[in-house]
């Protein structure tokens, strides 16, 4: 807060976690090294979903208080929690 009780501009802003909106890069190569090749439109689908995971990681910082970084990482640390269980499902073929 300013001395005369307002918010600056820079208590108002909100930065959004790099590994956030630079991970269109990483699931570019991901898809680059898919197994059945390299397909722009499902590259290009999972890309997309970067904004709605932005806007999240800006929900969920407001809701519990925290730099949208510490909720960024809880959000990651989550999701590859669930990932990991991944593996103990087998499939047949």
């Amino acid at each position: 807060m300013t001395a005369l009780g307002r918010k600056s501009y820079w208590d108002q802003f909100q930065p959004a976690p790099d590994f956030v909106v630079n991970a269109g890069g990483v699931i570019n190569i991901a898809e680059e090294l898919a197994p059945k090749g390299y397909h722009r439109e499902r590259a290009y689908a999972a890309v997309r979903h970067i904004y709605d995971t932005t806007l999240g990681v800006f929900d969920a910082a407001k809701q519990a208080g925290v730099s949208t970084t510490e909720a960024a990482q809880h959000i990651a640390r989550r999701r590859m929690a669930a990932l990991a269980r991944v593996h103990q499902i087998r499939t047949f073929t």
